[in-house]
């Protein structure tokens, strides 16, 4: 599974700046997979069957959600997924070093960073 970058970059009179970041490998939860076929046989063995997700289901739509569930409806509204080239010409400043060398990693295992920037300028 390769990362997902989430964005949503809001700006509005009054209110200030807001940027909300969330970098994930959206792994799915149970709930994103069809029913579970494995059993367990009549001789004790047990038979996997691998899991599908179901139809709809993405790194990006799982993204999104968890996204959505970070910075609620609000933000999720406006978000936009953005490639890792994007991301870094971007938003490179409004997340630690240490990051950036993460994402830059082949085998980096699991990764889940969400921040929110926000300025009011009134």
């Amino acid at each position: 599974m390769s990362l997902q970058f989430v964005v949503s970059d809001d700006m509005a009179t009054g209110e200030g700046l807001t940027i909300c970041i969330l970098i994930t490998k959206a792994y799915p939860a149970q709930a994103d997979y069809e029913g579970n076929t494995s059993r367990m046989n009549e001789d004790g063995s047990f038979h996997f069957v691998m899991p599908k997700l179901r139809e709809g289901v993405t790194s990006e739509t799982i993204a999104l959600r968890e996204f959505k569930e970070e910075f609620g409806l609000w933000y999720a509204q406006i978000a936009k997924i953005l490639t890792k080239e994007e991301f870094v010409e971007n938003y490179s400043k409004r997340v630690p070093e240490y990051i950036l060398k993460t994402i830059e990693k082949e085998d980096m295992g699991n990764l889940y960073y969400a921040s929110k920037y926000h300025v009011n300028y009134s």
